[in-house]
């Protein structure tokens, strides 16, 4: 699969840090090292994540963060994106025929076909079982196959990727965006 597609995931899961980060030095004039978007399992997990992790972030854009509730049981969607983030590449994608169809065929060719295709991430192919034809039997099948890539791990697996990418950098441009408000308003409380 095409290694842009993966890049997707590592961009957006980026951006949330970047946000954090532009967010944190806008609030304290210092370009600090320990600043992320906090992740967790659970509530907890995400709230120590922030103190570890993410302690440079001041405590009030830590609030505002966590009501994102980037955990599993909270916001699906984000937890997810950290997930896959951390997920080894090769496992984020994969083909699926989604769609085969026989296009001309100069005889009945019933079994043609002895197993579903079936994609191999390890060496990138797709692998199909073929039964040879019968003694005497012309068997010309031609046949469209359409592969669609679909997520392969984790919480989103079977999910086809277009879609999920789509509400993924939707919801990250919603979080993005509300970090910047929320630094906005932040720093005219402070001057104000």
């Amino acid at each position: 699969m095409s290694r842009y597609r993966i890049d997707v995931v590592r961009s957006l899961r980026s951006a949330l840090d970047q946000a954090v980060y532009g967010s944190t030095k806008s609030l304290t004039g210092k370009a600090l090292n320990n600043t992320k978007f906090p992740f967790g399992d659970e509530v907890e997990g995400a709230r120590n994540d922030a103190k570890g992790r993410g302690r440079d972030v001041p405590s009030e854009m830590v609030e505002y963060l966590l009501t994102f509730e980037p955990h599993k049981d909270g916001n699906p969607l984000l937890w997810g994106l950290n997930k896959l983030r951390n997920t080894k590449s090769h496992r984020i994608l994969v083909p699926v025929a989604s769609d085969v169809s026989l296009v001309g065929s100069s005889e009945s060719a019933p079994g043609v076909m002895a197993s579903p295709p079936g994609w191999d991430p390890a060496t990138g192919t797709l692998k199909a079982l073929m039964n040879p034809p019968k003694e005497g039997q012309l068997n010309a099948v031609m046949a469209v196959l359409h592969l669609e890539p679909v997520i392969g791990t984790g919480a989103f697996r079977g999910e086809p990727a277009a879609g999920l990418f789509r509400r993924l950098l939707g919801e990250v441009d919603r979080v993005v965006a509300g970090i910047e408000a929320e630094t906005a308003r932040l720093l005219r409380k402070r001057n104000s």
